[in-house]
């Protein structure tokens, strides 16, 4: 009914009869709206992949990768044969994946007094500034620090929750209270400072999806999160081991921001999006740049 003008996640919207912006009022006037509402969102993407496996549909080529029934799949739908699909393989796996992302311990507090000190140091600051304090470092952005204990500016750029504008305005007093702490421990430098996972529950959740092989809309839209805050959760999987870089961006588009972000001088993010003509969003450079200070 649509002649290949939607991609797998937009057909298996209108089939489950979902409604967000991204469906169009001539959509929902489809014989086809909605019918498939009796099986998960997860099951259709595995039907749509298997049927993609034998041939039936057709692939467009990047950036827009529609598809399109193909001479295969219409000679089937001609010929009205019945068909019998097991349960797609891949379900149960993913879900056990899923699982065991879930089962793992959330985060332990490594360095307890050096927490105290960050939240004394946040309090104090928003008490100055006038501000309450939650808005200046969250809770979670405080642990992260505490228990990887950055000692560099490179290193706090690492920390989930401190963007630039943060690290420019307070990274110096940040490692000034984690400096006293760090002095003969061990630091981010070190893998086994960062054998525990330092991301929150909902964290773990988006990271427990994207590893049973969900993208980011569909995490967006099953989660009624934004992007920015999905893509934020992979990248703290990114930063603490829990994904590995090229399950978020190509290698060539890695080489590519990296080659960028060695000749430049600063750590702007900003610089570097438009050095690279925009073509690469913020959520790859930060991956990219993060992996390059681990």
């Amino acid at each position: 009914e649509l002649d290949g003008r939607v991609g797998l996640n937009l057909a298996v919207d209108l089939l489950r009869g979902a409604d967000h912006a991204r469906l169009r009022d001539e959509h929902k006037t489809l014989s086809t709206y909605g019918k498939g509402a009796f099986l998960p969102r997860t099951a259709w993407l595995d039907l749509g992949r298997e049927a993609r496996r034998r041939g039936w549909v057709d692939v467009a080529p990047p950036p827009y990768p529609t598809w399109s029934l193909s001479a295969k799949g219409m000679h089937w739908l001609e010929s009205k044969e019945a068909l019998w699909l097991e349960p797609p393989a891949g379900q149960a796996a993913r879900e056990t994946r899923r699982k065991e992302v879930l089962s793992k311990p959330l985060v332990e507090v490594l360095h307890p007094e050096l927490l105290t000190a960050l939240k004394a140091y946040r309090s104090a600051t928003a008490q100055r500034v006038g501000l309450p304090p939650y808005t200046l470092f969250s809770d979670q952005t405080l642990l992260a620090l505490s228990n990887q204990m950055p000692t560099t500016t490179a290193q706090l750029y690492r920390v989930s929750g401190l963007g630039e504008a943060k690290v420019k305005k307070y990274g110096a007093d940040l490692l000034a209270v984690v400096a006293p702490f760090a002095r003969g421990k061990t630091t981010t430098d070190d893998p086994s400072a960062l054998t525990l996972p330092a991301v929150s529950r909902s964290a773990r959740e988006s990271l427990a999806l994207f590893s049973s092989g969900q993208t980011i809309e569909s995490i967006m839209q099953q989660r009624a999160l934004s992007r920015n805050t999905v893509e934020d959760h992979l990248l703290q999987g990114l930063y603490d081991g829990h994904l590995r870089l090229n399950q978020l961006v190509s290698t060539d588009t890695e080489l590519t921001i990296r080659a960028a972000l060695e000749q430049q001088k600063s750590h702007s993010l900003k610089e570097t999006f438009e050095t690279l003509g925009g073509r690469y969003p913020y959520f790859a450079l930060k991956a990219v740049r993060g992996k390059m200070e681990t």
